[in-house]
């Protein structure tokens, strides 16, 4: 068993709360100093904080979120410790189109369709990533299932089975939770289209859709950073490579008895 070693996976998980947390403390502050008709310098100040907090808070921690998470479904820092250049090239083009989208979404103006064009538009990019994560994420489970099941006769060491089967289960419970974090965000942004479709306007049901969105993400994040949490002690080749372990055991079979 490995003791007290944390995993760079890990280390990332901990700026979710974090970054949640500002992200409500700047919504706070912004409406504490409503209503905005008040040409008083605070309100002025709230206002331009709040645009150039939701960047950060909002669309920046949207895309390194849902980038981690790809990289998650790829097995980087479960089943993989190094991301190959194509995997790297993915994840570029993923993480820029979902900040683009955002971003456009954002700052487009309220009055006209242009919103709600990219509200289509972001619907579609995230079913898109809820799909792609999903299938990678169920793929990998069931190939690491595959590995330990003793009718297929892989000759795994006994010493990997422990590991195999712990990446297995986070695998499992990590496809979970991506599940709820996708269905709360394909649910806001279709609420949203709707919205737009109906021309109905209320501030009171936004705030409530819009916390509920929070408790769907709430759980989603307490289910990840319990599977992928910190442990005292490790399996002993949970942080090998499973593609280095495959070829150290094909290579221990053909290398020759002296």
């Amino acid at each position: 068993m490995v003791r007290g070693r944390r995993y760079l996976l890990q280390t990332w998980l901990t700026m979710l709360p974090i970054v949640k947390a500002v992200g409500e403390l700047q919504e706070m502050m912004l409406y504490s100093t409503c209503p905005w008709t008040s040409d008083s310098s605070m309100v002025v100040i709230s206002l331009f904080s709040s645009q150039v907090l939701s960047v950060v808070t909002v669309i920046c921690f949207n895309t390194l979120l849902c980038c981690i998470f790809y990289l998650m479904s790829l097995g980087w820092n479960i089943t993989m410790f190094r991301i190959k250049r194509t995997q790297l090239t993915n994840l570029i083009f993923v993480g820029g189109s979902l900040y683009l989208v955002q971003l456009a979404q954002d700052y487009s103006t309220s009055e006209s369709v242009i919103p709600f064009l990219f509200a289509i538009a972001l619907f579609f990019e995230y079913f898109a990533l809820a799909a792609i994560t999903l299938r990678n994420t169920r793929a990998l489970s069931l190939s690491l299932a595959h590995m330990v099941d003793p009718d297929q006769l892989l000759d795994i060491p006994e010493a990997c089975h422990e590991s195999l089967k712990l990446k297995d289960w986070q695998l499992r419970r990590f496809f979970i939770a991506l599940t709820i974090f996708f269905a709360g965000r394909l649910f806001a942004i279709i609420y949203g289209i709707t919205d737009y479709l109906a021309d109905f306007e209320n501030a009171y049901r936004r705030q409530q859709i819009a916390m509920l969105g929070d408790i769907v993400d709430m759980i989603a994040f307490t289910m990840i950073m319990f599977t992928f949490r910190p442990r005292r002690q490790w399996p002993e080749f949970y942080g090998v490579d499973i593609d280095t372990a495959k070829n150290s055991i094909f290579r221990s079979k053909q290398r020759p008895i002296m």
